[in-house]
């Protein structure tokens, strides 16, 4: 059925031109679905379907949304499947290498990153709906890294230009400072409202700044603005800031495991709450816990 489809879909020659057209992220998406994912479906003669995905960097402010592959649509606006998707962008950041495994719903997925240079580009994830052997599954990993290195070998040029497009500083941001976010005395009574529900709501993964201006009954982008002026820093950035001090106060006070930690303070996904943990800390959670129970206070840690 794969081939079938393969087969009579039809793709007109590329030109010389046409390669060398404008470099988005867009048109490179456009040629992995020709140049890989078709080539993948014809070769590996398979139900397991591959997609091409933009890869962006994980925003606190803005979370990026989890891409909606068919096998895990079903899943994909859970709040784990959300935090997963985050942490696969993590780890492209950190280190664009494939990484796979078997989720809590059942969905066995890997993710294979196109990579120019030191720098992801996009990724091309690979889910199975039904089970299947890890040997199997291996294959097509194996089979789709093999395309996507051809891939990047034909298409050095065209890469290394969306590379040079892409904004390099937004591959910087970490975690920031949150000095002075959490003993605040606003004046300005819908930012105080907000103060409320957010300190009311912290434990919900789903507690956003569009939650909260629905709440209110605001426009997100007044609730917004209005909120950094008065609070200094995005509600997105505030909102992680208090989760992480609440993360301190039980890994210091409790012998809680990181995983009861984690849904207290709003991560469905422990993992992804370990990385949040480390950028703002410097420690992981075993590692702060234990520095906090020590004489001296952790020395890595920067976060109020």
């Amino acid at each position: 059925m794969a081939r079938r489809h393969f087969l009579h879909r039809k793709h007109k020659p590329e030109t010389a031109r046409q390669a060398a057209g404008r470099p988005t992220v867009a048109r490179l998406l456009a040629l992995l679905e020709q140049h890989v994912i078709d080539r993948f479906a014809y070769m590996s003669m398979t139900d397991v379907q591959a997609v091409a995905l933009a890869v962006s960097e994980p925003d606190e402010e803005d979370p990026a949304l989890n891409p909606s592959h068919p096998a895990c649509i079903e899943f994909s606006a859970s709040a784990y499947c959300h935090e997963s998707w985050r942490l696969h962008l993590a780890k492209l950041k950190q280190r664009p290498e494939t990484h796979w495994g078997t989720c809590r719903h059942g969905r066995i997925c890997a993710i294979i990153p196109v990579v120019c240079g030191t720098r992801c580009l996009a990724a091309v994830k690979l889910a199975s709906p039904a089970p299947l052997d890890n040997r199997d599954f291996a294959r097509l990993v194996e089979l789709l890294e093999l395309l996507i290195r051809d891939f990047t070998v034909s298409h050095g040029d065209f890469l290394r230009r969306v590379s040079g497009g892409i904004d390099a500083g937004a591959a910087g941001r970490t975690a920031t400072d949150c000095q002075g976010a959490l003993n605040l005395q606003p004046t300005h009574p819908q930012v105080a409202r907000a103060l409320e529900y957010i300190a009311a709501h912290l434990s919900d993964p789903g507690l956003t700044v569009a939650r909260v201006a629905s709440v209110l009954d605001l426009y997100p982008t007044y609730l917004s603005e209005i909120f950094a002026r008065h609070v200094g820093q995005p509600m997105g950035r505030f909102i992680a800031c208090r989760r992480i001090a609440l993360a301190r106060t039980l890994l210091a006070t409790t012998d809680w495991q990181v995983k009861r930690i984690a849904i207290e303070t709003g991560h469905a996904n422990p993992n992804w709450f370990c990385h949040v943990f480390s950028a703002h800390t410097g420690l992981t959670p075993g590692e702060y816990r234990s520095a906090s129970r020590a004489k001296d206070p952790p020395v890595s840690d920067t976060s109020a």
